[in-house]
């Protein structure tokens, strides 16, 4: 029988460990602990276990995890008590299955960026797009390819709309007029003559495409024009040939 509703900041555990609380959370609801409890169990078993809380209650599996109260509060004071009450517990090494410092609409700091559990990409990876975007233009296919989001999250990565950073204005990406009357043939421009050189030097010093790509940030079909297309070194593009062909490493002139 559902009883009133009420409030409570209340702690996850494993069975026999109770003094060991892994994940603080807050619930205001006539169904009480057992039914948010329930709701953990079956969001775990139906959303593939994206969220760490999640995937800790699938390997240990629903039975074996127990909720109690830590807190009974009223409901205006519920979300400043989840945030207080989580702070406490990780100051005592627990509720480490928290990404979040607690309290509706609030915005934390462990959940952007490379710490979201969802994250598909890295810091690393945001950076070079953004920086590549100032000098060449980039559609959203190629920055989504890069970063491996889809194309909606690439888009948010160039506006700045996620993975936001102070520093980065997407004003100062190229846009496709500017591209357009610089005469590159394609979004990623025509290089210079010294990038193509220390490109095949590398190529011919051992290093394979795909290595180069993930180092420079460049589409694979965009770096096999960079190294055996008519750009650059003459001599340089033949050896890079002669290595595609299949004799190996030939070093630089």
């Amino acid at each position: 029988m559902i009883g009133e509703k009420k409030s409570w900041v209340y702690g996850l555990y494993l069975e026999g460990e109770e003094d060991r609380i892994r994940y603080v959370g807050k619930t205001s609801s006539r169904r009480g602990l057992k039914g948010r409890l329930y709701s953990h169990v079956w969001l775990a078993r139906n959303s593939n276990g994206q969220l760490p809380v999640q995937r800790w209650i699938n390997k240990h599996g629903g039975e074996c995890i127990r909720i109690r109260s830590l807190y009974e509060v009223s409901e205006d004071d519920l979300d400043e008590e989840e945030v207080r009450t989580i702070s406490e517990y990780r100051s005592l090494g627990l509720a480490d299955l928290n990404v979040t410092s607690g309290g509706d609409g609030r915005t934390s700091e462990e959940v952007s960026g490379e710490r979201n559990p969802r994250a598909k990409t890295t810091w690393e990876q945001v950076r070079r797009v953004r920086m590549y975007a100032k000098s060449r233009y980039v559609t959203v296919s190629e920055a989504s390819k890069l970063l491996g989001t889809n194309p909606a999250g690439a888009s948010k990565v160039l506006t700045n709309r996620s993975w936001y950073d102070p520093e980065y204005d997407p004003a100062d990406r190229v846009t496709t007029q500017q591209s357009a009357s610089r005469g590159e043939y394609s979004s990623w421009g025509r290089p210079t003559d010294e990038t193509v050189n220390h490109y095949r030097d590398r190529y011919l010093a051992g290093e394979s495409v795909s290595e180069l790509v993930r180092s420079e940030g460049v589409p694979t079909s965009t770096m096999r024009r960079y190294l055996f297309d008519c750009y650059g070194d003459s001599i340089l593009r033949g050896r890079c040939a002669l290595r595609q062909r299949g004799h190996g490493k030939l070093g630089t002139l």
